[in-house]
Protein backbone atom coordinates (compact mmCIF):
# COMPACT_ATOMS: atom_id res chain seq x y z
CA UNK A 1 0.00 0.00 0.00
CA UNK A 2 1.08 3.44 -0.76
CA UNK A 3 1.23 6.40 1.41
CA UNK A 4 1.79 10.17 1.60
CA UNK A 5 1.06 12.24 4.23
CA UNK A 6 1.89 16.00 3.90
CA UNK A 7 2.22 19.23 5.73
CA UNK A 8 1.60 22.20 3.32
CA UNK A 9 1.72 25.63 4.06
CA UNK A 10 1.62 27.86 1.05
CA UNK A 11 3.95 26.78 -1.17
CA UNK A 12 6.21 25.11 1.15
CA UNK A 13 5.99 21.62 2.69
CA UNK A 14 7.70 21.16 5.81
CA UNK A 15 7.15 17.52 6.59
CA UNK A 16 5.91 14.73 4.73
CA UNK A 17 5.70 11.02 5.86
CA UNK A 18 6.21 8.74 2.43
CA UNK A 19 6.87 5.22 0.99
CA UNK A 20 7.75 5.82 -2.49
CA UNK A 21 10.52 3.16 -3.08
CA UNK A 22 13.57 5.43 -3.47
CA UNK A 23 16.58 6.58 -0.34
CA UNK A 24 17.36 3.19 -0.33
CA UNK A 25 19.96 3.77 1.45
CA UNK A 26 17.71 4.61 4.71
CA UNK A 27 17.47 1.90 7.31
CA UNK A 28 13.77 2.34 7.21
CA UNK A 29 13.85 1.67 3.40
CA UNK A 30 11.25 2.21 1.76
CA UNK A 31 9.37 4.24 4.84
CA UNK A 32 11.00 7.72 5.44
CA UNK A 33 10.23 11.17 6.26
CA UNK A 34 11.00 14.52 4.90
CA UNK A 35 11.83 17.22 7.18
CA UNK A 36 12.87 20.59 5.90
CA UNK A 37 14.17 19.01 2.78
CA UNK A 38 16.37 16.60 4.70
CA UNK A 39 15.02 12.93 4.30
CA UNK A 40 15.55 11.04 7.06
CA UNK A 41 14.38 7.21 8.54
CA UNK A 42 10.88 6.55 9.64
CA UNK A 43 10.11 4.13 11.72
CA UNK A 44 6.55 4.75 13.02
CA UNK A 45 4.88 5.75 9.67
CA UNK A 46 1.27 5.63 11.30
CA UNK A 47 -1.03 8.41 11.01
CA UNK A 48 -0.94 8.94 14.06
CA UNK A 49 2.65 9.22 14.54
CA UNK A 50 2.56 12.01 11.42
CA UNK A 51 -0.24 14.14 13.21
CA UNK A 52 2.10 13.91 16.53
CA UNK A 53 4.72 15.21 14.94
CA UNK A 54 2.24 18.08 13.01
CA UNK A 55 1.30 19.04 16.48
CA UNK A 56 4.43 19.46 17.60
CA UNK A 57 5.79 21.12 14.44
CA UNK A 58 2.78 23.69 14.32
CA UNK A 59 3.25 24.20 18.53
CA UNK A 60 7.00 25.08 17.96
CA UNK A 61 5.09 28.29 15.53
CA UNK A 62 5.90 31.79 16.65
CA UNK A 63 2.17 32.98 15.19
CA UNK A 64 2.39 36.07 16.75
CA UNK A 65 6.22 37.17 14.59
CA UNK A 66 4.87 35.64 11.43
CA UNK A 67 5.60 37.84 8.17
CA UNK A 68 2.79 38.48 5.87
CA UNK A 69 3.16 38.16 2.52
Amino acid sequence: MKYSYSLIGGEDVPLRYDNAPHHRGLETHPHHRHVRGKVLPLSDHSLSAFLREVTEFLEGIDYENLESG
